[in-house]
Formats: C-alpha cells, structure tokens, sequence
C-alpha cells in the first residue's frame, strides 16, 4: 500500500522540484566542472582531449513520458548555458522541441524498444528464438529510425535502449538487437551503454521516484568529493506531477498488460505507435 501511496503522490500530488535540479547542476557548475551532453564527452574523449585536471558532468535526459516536464527542464538548463543529452521514444518524439534542442546547441537521441515491441505485438512468453526476436525488432529498429530521422531532419546518431515490463519478463534487454551490421549501416556513432563512454566514469547517478529521489545517493555527495568524471541520468516524470499525461501513460501501461498476458482471451489488439504519428 505505501509503494502505491508514493506512486499516486509522485504522478499526481508532488509539487516542481525543478529548483532542486537547478541546485544540482549548479552546484557542479560552482566546483569547476564541465557539464556536457554524451555525444560533446565522446568528442572530447575521441580527440585526446580530456584534461587530467578537468572535471566532466555527462547530462542525459530519458524522455519516456511528460514532454511539458522535458522543455522545463531543457529551457532550465539552456538559461544556464547547459547543452544536455534528450532521448526520446516514438511515443514522445516532440519534434519541434527535439529541433529546438538541436538548434540550441543539445543532442537529441532515440530511445528505443523494437524488442519490446516486437514481443507485444507477438506476445511472447518465452525466448525460445532470440534470433529471430533480435532478427525482427533489428529491422523493426531500422525502420523506425529511418522514419524519425526523416521526419525530425535530425541526425539522431546516439541512442539508448529503454526498459520495459516485457524485456524483465524475457529477461533480453533491447540493447540486443545492435548488431555491427546495423550500427554500420545506420550510421549508429554510439549506444549510451557502449563501454566507450561507460569506461569513463567514476560514478553515475539516476532520478528515482519519490520518495528515495536518487539511485545511488545524491549526485552532490560526488560533486563535492570531486569525482574526475560524473555521469547523471533524469527522468522528466520525477521532477514535477504532471496528472494529465501520468494517467494517460499508467492506461496505457496496464492495457499493455492485458494485451501481452490476456489479449487473445479478451480480444484485445497490442497499442503501437507508429513513427507517423510522432507530434
């Protein structure tokens, strides 16, 4: 009852925290470091050019939810001359604020799910073949990517993989359906797990919902010991109760639910948005 009592009060009650975000990153903005999105980390690192002396904030942005939240947070950080990583999924993919983002100097990325997707559409129980699984959702992931690409005029070339209820239940995340062959042929510069930017770091920090807020511990405790290289990953949905869009999103996660687990039974048809229809 108390995990579901957070749940409601994070979704439809929890006032801004924005200002505690503000304090954050200012916070390792006053200790001397350089906050940066991944792919201006990556540029740096890929030239030689990381100064022993130097202090990195790496500020990544998953936009599964809340789009509203998202420009807040991205028009919060733009007055502070913060240029962030965004990704976002087909079912957020804003794309005047994802041009805004571009044009200001940030990096808009997609996060994608075609295992996911592709196993609701199948309603897989089990991993029986995960080749054709990795086969199906790869070209499904290509696709959808062409799509985006296109529609935004954005280059898209960084991506992160999004968890979803499904790839717990399968236990096969949707970073899996990378192969060599797609990143090349995409023009993929980098996935957000790739070791190329995870071997960097010192620590690396998650919003989570109230009422613990921080996976480990507040990013702070690391500005202020001085961490060489930080990376800090946030959720729109954490920093301020959007009612409106929390309940569209747990309608459709629970029809997602009894689609995958009870659909042929009750005659359901699986919810997927298709890159056309991207705002």
């Amino acid at each position: 009852m108390k995990k579901i009592a957070h749940r409601l009060f994070n979704d439809f009650l929890m006032p801004s925290r924005l200002d505690e975000l503000e304090s954050v990153l200012l916070a390792a903005l006053s200790e001397g470091y350089k906050v940066l999105s991944i792919d201006g980390f990556l540029n740096v690192a890929r030239e030689g050019k990381l100064d022993s002396r130097s202090r990195y904030l790496i500020l990544r942005h998953d936009i599964d939810t809340d789009v509203a939240t998202a420009r807040s947070i991205w028009q919060l950080e733009r007055q502070h001359g913060i240029c962030a990583t965004f990704f976002f999924r087909l079912l957020t993919a804003d794309i005047a604020l994802m041009s805004e983002i571009h044009d200001g100097g940030g990096e808009v990325g997609y996060h994608f799910e075609e295992i996911a997707t592709v196993a609701k559409r199948k309603r897989l129980k089990v991993t029986s073949n995960l080749d054709h699984l990795r086969k199906h959702a790869g070209e499904l992931f290509c696709e959808n990517l062409a799509a985006l690409r296109l529609k935004s005029g954005l280059p898209l070339c960084g991506i992160a993989s999004h968890g979803d209820f499904v790839n717990r239940s399968l236990g096969i995340i949707n970073y899996e359906l990378l192969t060599p062959e797609i990143r090349q042929s995409m023009r993929i510069d980098y996935e957000a797990y790739d070791g190329e930017l995870t071997d960097h770091l010192e620590s690396r920090f998650s919003d989570l919902m109230y009422p613990n807020l921080w996976n480990p511990l507040n990013p702070i405790v690391a500005i202020k010991r001085g961490d060489r290289v930080i990376k800090l990953l946030i959720h729109p949905r954490q920093w301020r109760s959007n009612p409106l869009e929390n309940a569209k999103d747990n309608m459709l996660r629970v029809y997602e639910g009894l689609c995958y687990y009870f659909g042929t039974v009750l005659g359901l048809m699986p919810f997927i948005i298709p890159c056309e229809n991207c705002l």
